[in-house]
Order: structure tokens, then C-alpha cells, then sequence
């Protein structure tokens, strides 16, 4: 008899590639009610489009440099919020100098973030500087938060026994707060597409995924942009998909380590 763990999975697996059908469906319904693939293609031109720009050079290096960016932006953001989450929890100082920003980084627009860095820095570094600005945010919540969440009687416990800080971080505080930190780490992915993408958009960087976004609606090439938007959303699910395996592996270690 299967588990319910095992019965949701594969439940979850049929219903996935269902719910994509469905979409695709309603999809080719509005391009044939259309009639006109330079309003709205249909999947299969997409796809046609697609697979004719995966050869090209000009993809390969626009993909790669996209998520350069998008990998510097994030890994930038997880080393300020996960150091400045954890300061803030410890002085109340730091976190009334941060609590701010956060909030400002929260609810600016992503436009107008890529526009005001897009004035100060050069092209090729501001698409990493809005990924990093607005994927900061949830990395040093989560953080903060996680710290604030730590069992405070281990670590008085263990400042009772003259335990090493060393010691207490390795095996007290980093085991509690890694899920924190990679559920931190899987929300800003997203947003680093977006920011990134966006910041490309408007900048005149060569070889960019937001750039060829661009470029498409400037020369109403429909299909290569809805191909280029599909390749932007297939790799943001793709990566978001290896931090939650990644979660979901961290965090089943850290219960069995609990339970033994």
C-alpha cells in the first residue's frame, strides 16, 4: 500500500503536466481566434522560433550572460542579508538602520530602481546591482527572522558549559536557520529574474536576454519575443525547482539529525 506522501507526489506529477496542457490549450484558442502571429502566436510557432534560436551564438552568450548577472545578483544579496540579518538580530541599532531600506526596497517599483541605477552605473554591472537591491529584502527577513526563532535556552545552556562560538554557530544556530536561508534564497530567484531581466530591458548592454526581448518588440518580432519570454520562464522555474529540491533535502537532514 503506498504512503500519502508517495500518492501526493504522484498526484502532483500528473496534475503538473495537466494544468501546462490546459494553459497551452487556451493558449492555441486565442492565436487561432486571432488569426495573426504578429499579435499573438501560437505554442507550436513559439516553439518553431525557439528551437531556430537555440543554434545561434548570439542565444547561447544572451542566456549565459543573463545568468551570470542573475547568479552574481542573488549570491551578492545572500552574503549582505544573511550577514546584515544576522547583526540585526543581535543589535537593535542595526536593525533600526535596516528595517527602512527594506521596507523602501519592498515597495519601490522595479522599473524605477532600474532606471535610477541604470543613471549611476554602467550597463553591464546595473542589471547586478537591481538583482542584488531587490532580492535582498526577503534574504535578510527570512534571516532575521530565523534568528529571532533560535531556542534561546540551547544557547544559554551552552554559554553555561563554555561552549565555543565557533561550536554554537556550527551546531546550533546554522542548522536552525538554513531552511530560512534557502527559502530566502528560492523567493529571490524569481525576483532576480525579473529585476534583472527588466534592468537588461532598458539598458543597451549587448548579448542580454532583456535586451533580445527588446530588440523583438522594436522590430514587431512577435515570435521571437514570446520565444524569449518562454526561455526566461522556463529558466527561472528551472532553478527555482533545484533550491526547493535543494530545501526540501537540507531540511529533511536537519530533522533526521534532530530525531537521532
Amino acid at each position: 500500500m503506498m504512503s500519502s506522501t508517495t500518492q501526493s507526489n504522484m498526484a502532483r506529477r500528473i496534475k503538473t503536466p495537466l494544468v501546462i496542457l490546459f494553459y497551452l490549450f487556451i493558449w492555441e484558442l486565442g492565436a487561432l481566434k486571432v488569426s495573426s502571429s504578429l499579435i499573438l502566436p501560437s505554442p507550436v510557432e513559439t516553439i518553431e522560433a525557439l528551437l531556430e534560436l537555440m543554434p545561434k551564438e548570439v542565444f547561447r552568450l544572451s542566456v549565459a550572460t543573463t545568468v551570470v548577472r542573475i547568479v552574481s545578483g542573488v549570491g551578492l544579496s545572500m552574503v549582505a542579508g544573511i550577514f546584515l540579518g544576522i547583526a540585526s538580530s543581535m543589535k537593535k541599532q542595526i536593525f533600526y538602520i535596516i528595517e527602512p531600506l527594506v521596507g523602501f526596497l519592498k515597495s519601490i517599483p522595479v522599473i524605477s530602481v532600474s532606471i535610477l541605477i541604470l543613471l549611476w552605473f554602467d550597463e553591464n554591472i546595473a542589471p547586478v546591482a537591481v538583482c542584488f537591491l531587490l532580492c535582498f529584502p526577503p534574504i535578510w527577513s527570512n534571516t532575521f527572522q530565523g534568528m529571532n526563532t533560535v531556542d534561546k535556552k540551547k544557547i544559554e545552556m551552552a554559554r553555561v558549559y563554555q561552549v565555543e562560538w565557533i561550536d554554537i554557530l556550527k551546531n546550533i544556530y546554522l542548522p536552525h536557520l538554513s531552511p530560512y536561508m534557502l527559502s530566502g534564497l528560492s523567493i529571490s530567484i524569481g525576483l532576480g529574474w525579473k529585476s534583472t531581466v527588466t534592468a537588461e530591458l532598458l539598458s543597451s548592454a549587448p548579448y542580454a536576454m532583456g535586451r533580445m526581448i527588446y530588440n523583438s518588440k522594436i522590430y514587431l518580432e512577435t515570435t521571437d519575443l514570446f520565444a524569449w519570454t518562454m526561455t526566461v520562464v522556463i529558466l527561472s522555474m528551472l532553478m527555482e525547482k533545484i533550491v526547493k529540491c535543494l530545501i526540501e533535502k537540507k531540511s529533511r537532514r536537519i530533522r533526521d539529525g534532530h530525531k537521532n
